[in-house]
């Protein structure tokens, strides 16, 4: 009921903006300051990845307050902007600065014992959450079969396995070398295989096969790219005349909220900083009208799908226009 509610109040927001208060007065409410949350995460931040549950059940419903200085203002799409954004994530890690490579640490799968996530947890909610990310993206697919597919992000392989299955050709574009090995495995013994890029997500856009892909698909992952713009930029040129762009369980907001206080940036939700603290990944978060206006400039038209069903908020696509 809880969960419903929440929806209610957000499915709100986004279909009359003069309601975007009341979707305020859900976020979460317990403000903390960069001190107070780090005494309160500290026990967790020497604990194995396993047992991250553990912090979250204690940081879920605060966020962090941040002094003004340390927010990005300004134009989102300018240089100035994006600086803003890097002294945020330098503020809340503890880090000189992003690398990509914070991304792979602490997930090392071992494709001689492909126990993958979900199941690994154990967990039947985060497993059914997952299934759901996976129903929504397939429900939003709308490809005939021997479409090419690449996903960006793809991690265990779950979504790589289902559009294989579907009679589509699939490419994937993943940092983690691990992954990679793991994925390859599970495909093959299902007959299947896929193209695999071992790079970061705004690096492969740049040099990606030109008209090669009948659409794009970021399942959770477009919120680690701090480089989306130019990665939005060339999404046009690898895509083919019709092709779209597929967004699934990203963080993308209709206002402003105090976990999201600006147009795009680190998240401040104590759950996505204490990741942010404790392994130094990018955890952003996007305004829809800051999204709609950066795919607008590259000829997309960004529309929310929303999904009433399942345990997510939206779904959102990119068609040119």
């Amino acid at each position: 009921m809880v969960h419903l509610l929440r929806l209610f109040l957000k499915e709100a927001a986004w279909a009359a903006p003069g309601l975007k208060k009341t979707a305020k007065k859900w976020s979460p409410g317990k403000a903390l300051t960069r001190d107070d949350f780090i005494r309160l995460c500290q026990p967790f931040l020497a604990l194995p990845p396993e047992r991250d549950g553990e912090a979250i059940a204690v940081l879920a419903g605060s966020h962090l307050k941040l002094p003004p200085e340390e927010l990005p203002s300004g134009d989102p799409y300018s240089n100035e902007y994006l600086q803003g954004v890097k002294r945020c994530y330098r503020f809340l890690s503890g880090r000189e600065d992003y690398a990509l490579v914070a991304e792979i640490a602490h997930l090392n799968p071992h494709p001689e014992h492909p126990v993958f996530f979900p199941y690994s947890t154990g967990d039947s909610a985060i497993t059914a959450q997952q299934m759901q990310m996976h129903a929504a993206a397939l429900e939003n697919l709308h490809l005939p079969p021997q479409s090419h597919v690449v996903e960006f992000g793809s991690g265990w392989g779950n979504m790589l396995i289902h559009l294989a299955l579907l009679g589509h050709r699939v490419s994937a574009v993943e940092i983690n070398p691990g992954f990679i090995q793991l994925a390859s495995i599970r495909l093959a013994g299902l007959g299947h295989r896929a193209t695999f890029y071992q790079e970061g997500m705004a690096e492969f856009a740049r040099h990606a096969p030109a008209k090669a892909f009948d659409l794009a698909l970021f399942a959770a992952s477009f919120h680690h790219c701090l480089e989306h713009q130019d990665l939005v930029k060339q999404l046009a040129a690898m895509l083919k005349e019709r092709g779209r762009i597929l967004l699934v369980e990203e963080p993308i907001e209709p206002c402003l909220t105090p976990t999201l206080p600006y147009a795009w940036g680190p998240r401040l939700d104590a759950v996505s900083v204490y990741y942010t603290l404790k392994y130094g990944w990018l955890e952003l978060g996007f305004q829809f009208a800051y999204l709609k206006g950066l795919f607008s400039q590259m000829g997309f038209r960004l529309e929310r799908k929303p999904a009433w069903l399942i345990q997510m908020d939206s779904v959102f696509t990119a068609e040119r226009r």
